[in-house]
């Protein structure tokens, strides 16, 4: 996947390119950066199909669709918790690598819920161990992009960031209305998935 049109975006709307040539000449975070559009559009793509899911293929009552929301974020806040340990163990690229590729495959097991219990159960516990890597993925991503950029870029770098979220996650939410539209939420929810996991790919590994 390509960002640079992304950037010529940006340029455009008065962020400048600074951040830009930053992360496109630093081997390590221009990887990162593709693997976070690709990752977060891909979430995106996910949350808007699968309210659909749960409570019209799956037949969940709503009590459970808020405890599905809900009871699974803890899995963020521990894996923000645990990424210090990650990095100190493993050092910051590799527990990248790592945390980002264990998060992206346990999101198929949403898509694959039958209805009832098991069901709930494949649901919470899925989106519970994407949101453990993805929280500890994010911050060891974002610790190493600071930790990488100069004092004078770090508002230019990070207004990229926000920018190619900003731009690229509608166009996932889009994609993933139209697949739900012509092959159901279930197909859109296992592609979504698919670039979850695919994502990680381009991330170098030390």
């Amino acid at each position: 996947m390509s960002t640079s049109w992304i950037v010529r975006l940006a340029g455009d709307s008065g962020y400048g390119t600074a951040g830009w040539r930053f992360a496109r000449e630093h081997p390590v975070i221009r990887l990162i950066l593709v693997s976070w559009v690709a990752f977060a559009g891909a979430s995106s793509m996910g949350a808007s199909v699968s309210a659909v899911f749960y409570l019209r293929d799956l037949r969940f009552e709503a009590w459970q669709y808020g405890l599905l929301m809900g009871v699974p974020s803890l899995g963020g806040f521990a894996g923000a918790r645990l990424a210090p340990r990650l990095v100190a163990r493993l050092g910051a690229v590799r527990a990248l690598w790592w945390a980002s590729m264990l998060r992206g495959p346990w999101y198929f097991l949403i898509p694959a819920a039958v209805p009832g219990p098991l069901g709930l159960l494949m649901c919470g516990f899925g989106f519970g161990m994407v949101l453990l890597f993805a929280g500890a993925a994010n911050s060891t991503m974002t610790s190493y992009r600071q930790s990488q950029t100069p004092d004078h870029l770090m508002a230019r770098v990070a207004a990229l960031w926000s920018f190619a979220t900003t731009v690229t996650q509608p166009l996932f939410i889009l994609l993933g209305g139209l697949v739900a539209t012509w092959a159901g939420a279930r197909a859109s929810l296992f592609a979504a998935a698919g670039v979850m996991a695919a994502a990680a790919l381009v991330l170098p590994r030390t």
